[in-house]
């Protein structure tokens, strides 16, 4: 988007222009070319002023009246034409065409004077002669006018007399006095007065005609029409008809805005346009007047014309003029809005109106100031949309400035919502989304946004004329609510004060019924988050010193202290069950709230019709402010006070937050209660913990007031109903549960409770007075660790019946295992208020219903043993020697710790613990064995507690047994992948992907839960049996890359059997020529074997079953790449040993004067033809070793010289050569150098 000053060409306008800044030419200059013409005032010049000013052509000349407002461009006018009048040069910077040509009539013409009358106390006529006077003394004429007193009405004869003084001076131009700023001057003058000064006017008209003498007077209105001169009609009319009134009018205005202030250029007047048109369905006529607004932009058309109607409330248009340019400046760097027009109009200049202090002087603008301010304060305190707050404030600036516009400020004239939305362009972004015309919709909530104004100020200050539903600033409707109420404010005392505080800490902690009517104190829960409950407390908005008058005592005491003359706390009272919440850093905006809250309510009290209403709703207001700010400054207003500690709120709860502890919910916003509730819950949990460090963890929340339909939600479960999720929570809560199975004995609530049975003597009973003690008049099981309440002990007590661990005994009823039922039919009061627990009479058929579950029977089969069935006596028997059987037997298993890919899948500290696990069930089921009879059982003298143990111990003998499956199943998978890791070269890309492998698997054989999953062993299974076949692929791809195909076996055969091989055989029995490289050569061919049938049986069971060097193979060139190799070294042997040889024999030393005839001749011709004798035999050789006998051989090896080199390091031609003579030196020490001949192998 564009910034302003991207689409205005600005020139700002903020001084004054001074008639006289035009004498100077430089000064001069800049107004003539900075002077924007209208069409119409250029034809008021070239037409009128400038045909009155020339006196090169006989007309009618008259004096010259300009008639603009302040700030119209009057003075800029007038400075225009006498900077032309006086300078020639400046015509050619006028602007506009048409005048710069009529301006040559009177460029240059003219001789100026120039002044001002302002304050003068002088009569007219000595200001006027007195400005020629000195005007001409400055220009070398001497001439002095006589006393005005002197003279009767007739001056006409001095001022030809001084006309033709100046002729002789200046033969060839015109005399031009102008003046400004006559009207405030006039309006100074009284009736005797006045008629003296308009006999100078109209002088100077008539002696205009037939003179070069020309007058041109400056006035803010047309004087001649003026109700001040109606007794002098006569004169006004002789004045008149020798002047020319030039009217600048609203649109001469608007044009110097538009072309000075606003101007712009075709690409920016287009873009203008283009921004505005899509606003234009929301406002009448803007598209009829698009092209104004589009050369106004961003000024309103309107913001005009309101100030030409504000004139006569003393506003002066310039003011208008200034502010605007400075609005301008401020927006030049803005951004244009994209959701609403970036037009502002006149409202914003009520920034500036009540800024200034000279316009609170006049007393209409004073009074309309003074109650839009008073508005805009009862906005900004209590205006009920937030959102709203700019838009209504525009709407009453601009209705303060549209109220100095009706004429009189107390006339019911206003504007009607529709004009209010187009004379503002008042816009509501989204309001193009709502059904309808936008028009209809934006004026519809102007008239809501109005409707709230007066609402909020009571129907003060504000009304609307029903007949022609126009809204205005209603300057008789004065009577202010408000300071009525800030004039109580000081006469308030702290107890109401305190009074007004407790009644909005009252609301905001949603408290309602008193405990005690003198005390302010409040029954109260907080959350403990770490256990999901509530625990019982007192709230007091009131002093700790008052804690003894809370009656019983409970877990807690939470105190908001009063703000006014607070309690003084004694050191003795600081104890570790309370949290003091302290408003220390209330603002004056509190204050005030608290204040006008008490204020309202104390007024609202003796007030009587609607100021009582009045007062009331004012009341509300004050405390919904209050509300509001402690909720958006309860962070630094607030310190809570626990222990001795004073911090501010929210450092109590660093490391958690207002939402954890609440347990809100993302969507939803906590209330300031919650948030001082949080606090006192965070800062309170360790005194809960103390309290009762082992009470049991809920997954949903209890409070007191649900606590009892949750135990009641548990015990339908016991008795057979269906579980709801929060039964789940209690049964689990209190450790009830495994799985979905009642199983108390794994509860240490429930041993708990078992406990204080057990300790009675046999046949005794438990009292409830045995299990519940009183703390603070209410119940609890075992206060001090578990501080249980009777619904949670009630819960307990079922589940242990349900299992028949014990029976309980209820008014009327005694309730066992067999008759559950009962506790769902029973009242809630009558088994919380129950007699006693006691032990079972006959068998314990909870420890062998779970002896029957670790032997898998199925424990219904206890109910046959009470009645004798032996059969079922012989199967557990039988169970139980197997079972021991198959511990013996898997004991050693267990000590191997189940090997696996060179590692112990069991660690030592698992065997060492499952080992003693196993012998001691081993142990226990041996003693099983005595109970072969079902009478013997009643003896049993284990607890199902105990064998829920031993079941825990077989459980892990099933889980190893589940193990070693596992293993047995991976272990041949693991032992090929072990050997093919040895294969494969340590490089190559699968090593790591197994080593990944393998490793995975080992973590998760060292992890219980995961190596018991069916999931995983398929898992591994999957990803080992895929690294075997990629292994296959790998191998037989190596295998084949290190042996001959069938063709390459075939030209290898070929290779052996050619003649140069053939060749090279008999010339190395030449003592002198490298044999070892043919018989290099000759080992290197052995290696390359042709490739056999790999058989995907063999390679699935045997990871090398062609027993492949595959490591060593990988730093070699493939085979087929060998054998070429080896064919061109054959070659290379052939043509070095020849060459070799040819320059062993043409040696000057040899001598074959030993040689026979035959012998020499064979030499010779190897020598001359460079060809060994055809056919090759032994007879050549061993004349070449003899005819070489003379010589000596020194052989070097290739690393030797490598070495003796420098070992491949760089080095300088100089020391290389160094390097090698001493190594020359060395072989050929001791020896006839002419004959050594040196070999490299």
């Amino acid at each position: 988007m564009k910034k302003y000053g991207e689409l205005i060409q600005f020139e700002p306008v903020t001084t004054i222009i001074k008639l006289k800044e035009s004498a100077e030419q430089s000064k001069a200059q800049q107004l003539v070319a900075s002077y924007v013409i209208s069409d119409k005032m250029s034809q008021k010049l070239a037409e009128i002023i400038i045909p009155q000013l020339q006196f090169e052509e006989s007309v009618d000349n008259k004096s010259l009246w300009v008639v603009g407002n302040y700030g119209s461009g009057k003075s800029h006018l007038m400075s225009v034409i006498s900077a032309v009048a006086e300078f020639p040069e400046l015509a050619q910077f006028i602007t506009n065409d048409k005048v710069r040509e009529a301006a040559n009539k009177i460029a240059g013409k003219f001789k100026v004077i120039r002044f001002e009358v302002g304050a003068s106390k002088k009569a007219f006529a000595d200001i006027v002669t007195d400005n020629l006077t000195s005007g001409l003394a400055e220009m070398g004429i001497d001439y002095q006018f006589p006393a005005m007193d002197k003279i009767s009405s007739n001056h006409k004869p001095y001022f030809e007399e001084m006309m033709a003084l100046f002729h002789e001076r200046y033969p060839d131009q015109g005399l031009l006095l102008i003046c400004d700023e006559i009207l405030d001057y006039l309006r100074s003058r009284n009736q005797q007065q006045l008629p003296l000064d308009m006999a100078m006017m109209r002088v100077m008209g008539e002696v205009i005609d037939g003179t070069r003498f020309r007058f041109i007077c400056g006035v803010q209105e047309a004087i001649f029409d003026s109700t001040q001169l109606a007794f002098a009609t006569q004169e006004v009319k002789r004045i008149r008809d020798r002047a020319e009134q030039v009217l600048i009018t609203r649109d001469d205005i608007k044009y110097v805005v538009a072309e000075r202030l606003l101007k712009k250029d075709a690409q920016q007047l287009h873009w203008i346009r283009e921004y505005l048109q899509q606003f234009t369905p929301c406002f009448d006529r803007m598209n009829e007047r698009l092209d104004e607004f589009v050369r106004m932009f961003p000024v309103h058309p309107d913001y005009i014309n309101t100030f030409e109607r504000v004139r006569g409330a003393g506003i002066e248009q310039r003011q208008v003029l200034r502010s605007l340019s400075r609005q301008m400046q401020a927006l030049m760097e803005q951004v244009v809005p994209v959701d609403k027009p970036g037009v502002f109009s006149y409202d914003t200049y009520w920034d500036e109106l009540r800024g200034d202090p000279s316009a609170k002087t006049n007393p209409e603008i004073g009074q309309v100031i003074e109650v839009g301010e008073t508005l805009f304060t009862r906005i900004d305190q209590a205006y009920p949309t937030a959102t709203e707050i700019d838009f209504a404030k525009r709407l009453v600036a601009g209705l303060a400035i549209h109220r100095l516009s009706v004429g009189d400020v107390y006339n019911e004239m206003g504007a009607t919502a529709a004009e209010l939305r187009d004379s503002l362009c008042l816009y509501l972004p989204g309001i193009e989304q709502l059904p309808g015309e936008k028009s209809t919709n934006l004026k519809n909530h102007i008239v809501t946004v109005l409707g709230k104004i007066r609402k909020t100020v009571n129907g003060q200050f504000f009304s609307k004329n029903k007949a022609n539903d126009q809204f205005f600033l209603d300057l008789k409707k004065t009577e202010d609510f408000d300071a009525y109420i800030e004039n109580k404010v000081p006469l308030l005392t702290d107890d109401s004060r305190n009074g007004a505080y407790r009644e909005a800490m009252l609301q905001i902690l949603e408290e309602t019924d008193t405990q005690q009517p003198n005390i302010q104190m409040w029954r109260h829960e907080l959350k403990w988050l770490d256990r999901n409950v509530n625990r019982p407390g007192w709230m007091f908005l009131g002093s700790p010193n008052e804690r003894e008058t809370a009656k019983p005592p409970l877990d807690y005491y939470m105190y908001f202290i009063q703000p006014y003359n607070p309690p003084k706390l004694k050191k003795e009272f600081i104890r570790s069950d309370e949290v003091l919440f302290i408003l220390q850093n209330a603002d004056a905006e509190f204050d005030r709230c608290l204040n006008y809250y008490a204020a309202a309510i104390d007024l609202h009290a003796s007030a009587t019709g609607n100021a009582k209403n009045v007062y009331k709703l004012k009341a509300e207001g004050y405390l919904r402010e209050m509300q509001t700010w402690l909720k958006s400054h309860f962070k630094d207003a607030y310190i809570a006070q626990y222990d001795g500690q004073n911090k501010p709120m929210m450092d109590w709860l660093k490391g958690t937050s207002v939402r954890n502890i609440s347990g809100l919910g993302d969507s939803q916003i906590g209330s300031l209660k919650d948030i001082f509730e949080a606090v006192a819950s965070h800062i309170l949990a360790n005194h809960f913990e103390a309290l009762a460090p082992e009470y049991p963890s809920f997954s949903q929340w209890i409070t007191y007031e649900n606590i009892e339909s949750a135990a009641k939600d548990a015990l339908s479960v016991v008795s057979g109903g269906a579980a709801t999720k929060r039964a789940n929570a209690v049964l689990d809560a209190l450790e009830l549960l495994d799985g979905d199975k009642i199983a108390p004995l794994q509860s240490r609530y429930a041993q708990a409770v078992l406990a204080v049975l057990q300790s009675k003597q046999q046949g005794q009973v438990a009292n409830q007075a045995e299990l519940l003690e009183a703390i603070n008049s209410r119940l609890y099981f075992k206060p001090d660790s578990f501080r249980l309440e009777p619904e949670w002990l009630l819960v307990l007590i079922a589940c242990l019946v349900y299992s028949g661990e014990l029976e309980l005994v209820v008014v009327g009823h005694t309730l066992t295992a067999s008759d559950v039922v009962k506790f769902k039919s029973l009242a809630f009061d009558v088994l919380r208020d129950f007699k006693h627990i006691q032990a079972p009479k006959d068998f314990n058929i909870t420890a062998l219903k779970a002896l029957l579950t670790l032997l898998e029977m199925n424990d219904g089969l206890a109910t046959s043993i009470q009645q004798g069935d032996e059969g079922v006596v012989r199967e557990m028997l039988k169970r139980t020697e197997a079972l021991i059987n198959e511990l013996v037997k898997g004991q050693q298993s267990v000590k191997d710790r189940l090997p696996l890919w060179g590692q112990s899948v069991l660690e030592e500290s698992e065997e060492q613990t499952l080992s003693t696990q196993l012998s001691e069930l081993k142990n226990f089921l041996e003693t099983i064995a005595r109970y072969d009879k079902p009478g013997k059982l009643k003896n049993l003298k284990v607890t199902a507690a105990d064998i829920t143990t031993y079941q825990q111990m077989l459980q892990a003998w099933h889980n190893f047994v589940q193990l070693k499956t596992v293993v047995g199943d991976l272990a041949p998978l693991c032992a090929y992948l072990k050997e093919a890791q040895q294969v494969l070269p340590e490089s190559h890309a699968w090593q790591e992907q197994v080593k990944l492998a393998r490793d995975a698997l080992r973590q998760g054989l060292a992890n219980p839960s995961q190596r018991g999953d069916d999931s995983f062993k398929a898992a591994q299974l999957s990803t080992l049996s895929a690294l075997k076949t990629d292994y296959a692929k790998h191998y037989v791809e190596l295998y084949m890359r290190a042996r001959l195909d069938g063709n390459e076996e075939k030209t290898k055969a070929k290779l052996l059997n050619d003649e140069r091989l053939a060749e090279l055989e008999i010339l190395s029995g030449i003592a002198l020529l490298p044999a070892t490289q043919l018989a290099e050569w000759r080992k290197e061919a052995a290696q390359l074997q042709a490739a056999k049938p790999i058989d995907p049986k063999l390679l699935a069971m045997n990871a090398n079953p062609m027993e492949l060097n595959a490591r060593q193979e990988s730093g070699k060139a493939p085979a087929s790449e060998q054998l070429k190799s080896l064919e061109q070294r054959l070659d290379s042997l052939q043509s070095d040993w020849l060459s070799n040889l040819s320059s062993l024999l043409d040696d000057p030393f040899i001598n074959m004067d030993l040689l026979k005839a035959e012998q020499a001749q064979l030499i010779r011709d190897f020598i001359q033809q460079g060809q060994l004798p055809d056919p090759l035999d032994s007879a050549f050789v061993q004349a070449v070793n003899l005819v070489l006998a003379g010589l000596e051989e020194v052989r070097v090896s290739a690393a030797e010289l490598v070495h003796a080199l420098g070992q491949g390091l760089p080095q300088g031609r100089d020391e290389i050569a160094e390097r090698f003579n001493r190594l020359l030196n060395k072989l050929c020490q001791g020896k006839d150098i002419a004959k050594v001949r040196i070999i490299i192998d």
